[in-house]
């Protein structure tokens, strides 16, 4: 009569796969989702090893096991039409978009033209402008440090200042020249504003050299009065970026900035006659206001 040993009629559940474990034949262990039946005597062999294990189930694609699936750290699982897909990690600072229904999510840059930070200034000091025709650099009106909040930004600015004229002997009264610029704490140029001009200077050397050329106004102003005391304008340049050596292209951003960057605005006045900053040629207290809004944006439009 034959002889059954009835220690061997059922499956030995060993839990998972260890090395160093000696496992007996009908031995059955779980090995990354799957699991596997011992053939024949083994230790050290790994349940893919088929001289010593059949696989007895398949951890498949009904997500309780994606090792195989999600390979990389920051790899993300969805399911298209067929199963179980890795989509890898997008770059820093993507977003990831969904297609709606029917289609698969992917990674996306961010649109360009983010505000990243917004600076306000005014200033009321009264003073007169330089004759910058034959020499100088004009009047500083405008000394404001502030932190980059993104690597090599653009920038937008808005500056309005008070003109006072002189009209007792020249109603024109002759050129106004400004210029703006932004430089490191260290003084190295890195986003001049306003347009490039090559010929025809009002201005001097030494003051067209401050922003590279690139100007707000370098011209024979216009300006005028009939009064010697209380003659006066506005003047207000709006939407003015930088680094626009052309006409008809786009502004370029900043360079050599990286995000905490300690950086200075920086604002010089002059012209070619009697004119005043804030004030008019009679006022002998604040008659006026200048002032500034400087908005950083990130590097792309």
């Amino acid at each position: 009569m034959a002889t059954i040993n009835l220690g061997a009629i059922k499956f030995n559940w060993q839990g998972a796969y260890a090395g160093g474990t000696a496992y007996a034949v009908d031995d059955v262990v779980s090995y990354n989702g799957s699991s596997y039946i011992c053939k024949l005597a083994s230790t050290g062999n790994l349940p893919t090893n088929t001289t010593y294990w059949d696989q007895m189930s398949s951890a498949g694609t009904n997500g309780t096991d994606l090792t195989s699936t999600l390979t990389t750290q920051g790899d993300l699982v969805y399911r298209d039409g067929s199963g179980l897909q890795r989509l890898g990690a997008g770059t820093a600072g993507q977003l990831l978009r969904s297609g709606g229904a029917g289609a698969n999510p992917s990674w996306i840059d961010v649109a360009g033209g983010k505000i990243k930070k917004t600076h306000w200034w005014w200033d009321e000091t009264q003073a007169s402008l330089p004759d910058t025709s034959s020499a100088g650099t004009g009047l500083q009106v405008a000394n404001y440090t502030f932190t980059a909040v993104s690597d090599n930004p653009h920038f937008i600015l808005d500056f309005s200042f008070f003109l006072g004229i002189n009209g007792t002997s020249n109603n024109d009264s002759g050129d106004v020249h400004c210029v703006a610029w932004i430089e490191t704490s260290g003084g190295t140029l890195v986003y001049p504003f306003g347009f490039k001009k090559t010929v025809d200077f009002r201005s001097n050397t030494s003051f067209r050299a401050l922003a590279n050329q690139f100007f707000l106004e370098d011209t024979d102003a216009g300006s005028y009065s009939m009064s010697s005391s209380w003659g006066g304008e506005r003047r207000t340049y709006a939407g003015v970026m930088g680094n626009q050596a052309t006409d008809e292209t786009q502004p370029v951003a900043s360079s050599g900035v990286s995000a905490g960057d300690t950086l200075v605005f920086k604002c010089h006045l002059g012209g070619s006659n009697d004119t005043w900053y804030n004030r008019t040629s009679g006022a002998t207290s604040s008659h006026s206001r200048s002032w500034f809004k400087l908005v950083e944006y990130d590097n792309t439009l």
